[in-house]
């Protein structure tokens, strides 16, 4: 055997004149292939003026000097060319693209080089990846941030996904110690769907967008206790779809006259707004919530005190926070309806004493 398997270097023959020519070659051709670096790759045509020492990758039909040397590193040594075959395992890095290759037998591929050569199969970031998790990373923080025009890019940053067909899923899905607690996504179907879980087994819908547009709350509670739909903002601003059917009523009686007089009570404010979304230069009229609540705690909505507490029940203590005034226009309803009946006794008493004084007159 005169070369070695693995780099075909020379090797020194018994009784060699002039040991130290070959001796010299086969460190020059350690020298070229240990640390593998290239100019380039897939190149066709040697380069106007090579750099001695350059190697250079050559493509499959190079041409010229290189004729007949596809696939193979090309050497410029001694002002002439040196061709060396890659063998599987072999790692190049090639300078001008600033990509890793490794050659796998039969031709190149990228590492990490994000082209089409590069295949990873899986990928972990601080841990380790897997068949059911191809990719997987262990860090605390992430950063994307798009290519700016002036490196090239357009200055856009789209994050794309894309699943199969129609009945599969593509979604983010959020968990706390590996159980599921919310999703978000095109799950099962085409429509953007929300929905969260207590436990990772039993998911709950609360937004559902569908591929048309139309907005729907699956989760939506119903309520008879209110009109129109109520954010309710003492379970966490729930939203109720409201009902007055007599489906979602029971123990129906008539309002007791005593109830509805409570509204009479109530004094009417006029004041400007505080909160930041509204005019202050306005003024405003209506109740306030504290009064109401005090005359009837169902006319109004409660919410958490600005510090949450309990009270000595273990129940949270709650502050009203706005006035249901759709609520204050059915006791108003029953109100004037016994002031239009007592008005209507009065006018048929005034009249009956009118036709009597008339005909006493006559």
């Amino acid at each position: 055997m005169s070369d070695t398997s693995r780099l075909n270097l020379p090797l020194l023959a018994a009784g060699q004149a002039q040991k130290h020519v070959t001796h010299n070659d086969a460190l020059t051709d350690l020298d070229a292939l240990v640390q593998l670096s290239v100019v380039a790759r897939d190149m066709l045509s040697p380069p106007p003026s090579p750099a001695e020492g350059g190697i250079w990758l050559l493509g499959a039909t190079p041409l010229d000097e290189w004729a007949g040397r596809g696939g193979k590193l090309a050497e410029r040594r001694d002002g002439g060319w040196i061709f060396h075959a890659p063998r599987a395992g072999w790692i190049v890095w090639v300078e001008d693209e600033q990509v890793l290759l490794v050659h796998d037998g039969a031709d190149w591929r990228g590492v990490l080089d994000g082209g089409a050569p590069a295949q990873l199969t899986r990928l972990g970031l601080a841990t380790t990846a897997d068949a059911a998790n191809p990719f997987a990373a262990k860090l605390n923080k992430a950063l994307w941030t798009a290519l700016t025009t002036g490196e090239g890019g357009d200055g856009d940053l789209r994050f794309t996904l894309d699943k199969e067909a129609t009945g599969n899923v593509l979604s983010l899905l959020f968990q706390s110690g590996y159980s599921g607690r919310a999703e978000i996504g095109l799950v099962g179907d085409d429509d953007l769907g929300f929905r969260v879980s207590s436990d990772g087994s039993l998911w709950q819908e609360a937004l559902r967008i569908a591929a048309g547009g139309a907005v729907s709350f699956p989760s939506v509670g119903t309520t008879a206790a209110a009109a129109n739909a109520v954010l309710d903002s003492g379970t966490g601003n729930a939203l109720l779809r409201s009902t007055s059917s007599r489906r979602y009523k029971r123990d129906i009686q008539p309002l007791a006259p005593e109830v509805a007089d409570r509204v009479l009570a109530l004094s009417p404010v006029r004041y400007r707004s505080a909160a930041v979304r509204d005019r202050a230069e306005w003024s405003w009229y209506g109740l306030l919530a504290e009064d109401v609540a005090a005359v009837d705690p169902r006319l109004v909505h409660w919410t958490d005190e600005d510090e949450p507490s309990e009270g000595e029940d273990g129940a949270r203590r709650l502050r009203p926070d706005a006035v249901q005034y759709d609520r204050l226009s059915v006791l108003l309803i029953d109100v004037v309806r016994r002031q239009r009946a007592a008005i209507d006794g009065l006018t048929a008493r005034i009249a009956a004493l009118e036709g009597r004084f008339g005909s006493l007159a006559g």
